[in-house]
């Protein structure tokens, strides 16, 4: 009879022993899915970062592109009255040389 009940209490302990390790691991489980939700929270977190600083890059590189174009456009613009106001001088310079030596036939006839 003793014996009986020393080995339930033996297996009670075991049974108790080994719900407290079941226990244990479960708790342990959980830690480490938790741990791996945080590790991709902060993966995903930081794949974000990188497409926006991306993202951002691309539409300074874009501004700067329409920005030297702009540019460019501008200083074509520039040459172009530049050299349409040469012409005109060498249009007033020209009709000047032809009044006189309009004026220089006129005068030595």
């Amino acid at each position: 009879e003793f014996e009986k009940l020393a080995r339930q209490q033996a297996l009670a302990e075991e049974e108790e022993r080994r719900k407290k390790i079941d226990r244990l691991n479960e708790i342990e489980k959980q830690k480490e899915i938790e741990r791996q939700k945080q590790l991709e929270r902060q993966a995903m977190i930081e794949k974000q970062r990188r497409e926006q600083e991306f993202e951002e890059q691309r539409q300074r590189d874009i501004q700067k592109k329409k920005d030297l174009e702009r540019k460019k456009q501008i200083e074509k613009q520039k040459e172009i009255e530049r050299q349409k106001e040469v012409n005109r001088q060498k249009e007033i310079e020209r009709k000047q040389e032809i009044e006189r030596q309009k004026e220089l036939e006129r005068l030595t006839e």
